[in-house]
């Protein structure tokens, strides 16, 4: 005669693996869910804005940009639907109409009609040697099409052509250091005195004389 477990220890055991199983479903990422063909007709993403900054911007975007200092493409984009998703945006950068630069981003945090707290869902990191007068850029969201979107005029950046990047060009910072040392300094030296130099002219463009 085989040996039978008491229903005690039975309904618990059973009760443990359903659980186990609906757990398991619930907390399932490896797949995404399927659209409806009704939802995706509804669906549109799209690049509402890029501003360039250098750690300041107009709220229109209309600062131009230091030429040959790096600088930053910040994107805003919109979907009709919210929800969390990785858009792909591309950007090109084009000179004499090649292009010379391309850069992939994708979007972070939820995709909304509204646009983000933080003001961008992707940033691009421009070179210094590509911020120039000559140079024109475009962004481009999705061109793999990859994502469902209603409408695919609105995934481009500047709308039709590549649109030139605005930039101005600006002297050297001159100045001036005459060492000073105090005692109470730390015997402040002109070492140190070069090293400030040293960070002061990886910020910005800069001259300096000596005040020996």
């Amino acid at each position: 005669m085989r040996p039978t477990l008491p229903i005690s220890v039975i309904a618990p055991l059973f009760m443990l693996a359903l659980a186990s199983i609906a757990l398991s479903a619930c907390g399932s990422t490896d797949r995404a869910l399927p659209i409806h063909p009704s939802d995706a007709s509804r669906i549109n993403v799209s690049v509402l804005r890029a501003d360039f900054t250098q750690a300041a911007q107009a709220e229109h975007g209309s600062l131009p940009m230091v030429a040959g200092t790096a600088a930053a493409l910040n994107v805003v984009v919109l979907r009709s639907v919210e929800t969390v998703v990785e858009a792909p945006l591309v950007l090109r950068l084009f000179r004499v109409g090649n292009v010379v630069f391309t850069d992939t981003a994708f979007t972070g945090g939820v995709l909304g009609p509204a646009i983000p707290r933080a003001g961008a869902n992707a940033q691009f990191l421009i070179p210094d040697s590509l911020v120039a007068p000559e140079v024109s850029w475009q962004v481009e969201l999705d061109p793999l099409r990859t994502q469902p979107d209603s409408t695919r005029a609105d995934n481009v950046l500047p709308r039709g052509a590549p649109a030139s990047l605005v930039t101005v060009a600006v002297q050297p910072l001159r100045l001036r250091l005459v060492p000073v040392i105090l005692s109470r300094h730390n015997d402040l030296d002109w070492e140190c005195l070069s090293r400030e130099r040293r960070a002061v002219c990886q910020t910005r463009p800069a001259a300096f004389s000596s005040g020996r």
